[in-house]
């Protein structure tokens, strides 16, 4: 989320582990570590309707930056893994306004 939103990592996982520990909007999903070594915290919404009010919050050209952002994050960090990655990739390629590169990711 910090690439997608072009924000420090330290700035967004202590604003969604504060929102966790209070039960607001997110709860823990666990940790995630990427091909390097990094860990992450894992944060899901707690109702599906919480991530589409986030969403329709942001303007159509802010929107299709943050998915173009967060995927390129994704290859970028996953490297020769990124086929491990697939469907959160095929995820930003749409609303990135990128369909014609989903398809090998989708396949």
């Amino acid at each position: 989320m910090a690439a997608g939103l072009d924000v420090p990592v330290d700035d967004v996982n202590a604003i969604c582990d504060t929102l966790a520990r209070q039960r607001v909007f997110l709860e823990p999903a666990g940790l995630a570590e990427w091909p390097d070594g990094t860990l992450s915290g894992c944060y899901r919404f707690q109702h599906a309707l919480y991530r589409q009010v986030l969403a329709t919050r942001l303007g159509e050209l802010q929107r299709v930056q943050v998915h173009r952002r967060m995927r390129e994050c994704l290859t970028q960090g996953y490297g020769p893994q990124t086929p491990t990655m697939a469907t959160p990739l095929a995820f930003h390629f749409v609303p990135g306004r990128l369909p014609h590169r989903a398809g090998p990711s989708l396949h």
